[in-house]
């Protein structure tokens, strides 16, 4: 009887999934936000420190920059490893 570990690669991979998928699908749509394009009312400064100061706008934030780094990290490791 063997007992198997089990890993905790889809711990890793889950939020490089989800990098790949918020720089791919996400950024640009917040990009159009942010310049005004396609909400114009939004992009005013009180509107995004309203957005900024909550704590649910903090986390959306957060998992904006935190997870394309994450995936960008990934794949500048691979690609140094290349090297």
């Amino acid at each position: 009887m063997s007992s198997k570990v089990p890993s905790h690669k889809p711990l890793v991979w889950l939020p490089f999934a989800a990098g790949g998928m918020f720089a791919a699908l996400l950024l640009p749509a917040a990009i159009l936000l942010t310049t005004g394009l396609v909400l114009p009312a939004a992009t005013s400064y009180e509107a995004a420190h309203a957005f900024a100061s909550n704590w649910l706008g903090k986390l959306v934030l957060l998992g904006f920059v935190l997870l394309p780094v994450w995936h960008a990290a990934h794949r500048l490791r691979v690609t140094a490893y290349d090297f």
